[in-house]
């Protein structure tokens, strides 16, 4: 069974606690201020661990059931960046913090990187 309680002290989130596919307790952060959304999302995670569990579909399959599961608890699809889209906020990141070498580091680690995913698809 899985339940939520509010994390005052750190953060306005609410954080779900749920048994994981290895059978451990694991208490995650929901993303939610809404009592009853957070405790949806956390009954969504401990189904997903119970269908890995007793495996009800191949954990290759578990992203694609996860997105499906968030987007039935919250009514919202889960945003998944591109990799495009991840390496332009890593950079943007370093820019921001006013770090002018991290963000030349980044910028030429991230070229680097399509290009090689470029080269190999």
């Amino acid at each position: 069974m899985s339940w939520i309680r509010l994390r005052t002290e750190k953060s306005p989130y609410y954080v779900g606690r749920f048994v994981d596919e290895n059978g451990k307790l694991i208490d995650r952060s929901t993303k939610s201020k809404d009592p009853v959304q957070a405790q949806r999302i956390t009954d969504a995670w401990e189904v997903e661990a119970r269908c890995i569990r007793e495996k009800l579909f191949p954990k290759s399959q578990h992203r694609r059931v996860s997105k499906m599961m968030y987007h039935i608890a919250t009514g919202e699809p889960l945003k998944c960046p591109t990799v495009k889209e991840h390496l332009a906020t890593f950079v943007h990141e370093a820019a921001m913090q006013n770090e002018p070498e991290t963000a030349t580091s980044r910028r030429q680690t991230a070229k680097l990187f399509l290009e090689y995913l470029n080269q190999t698809t």
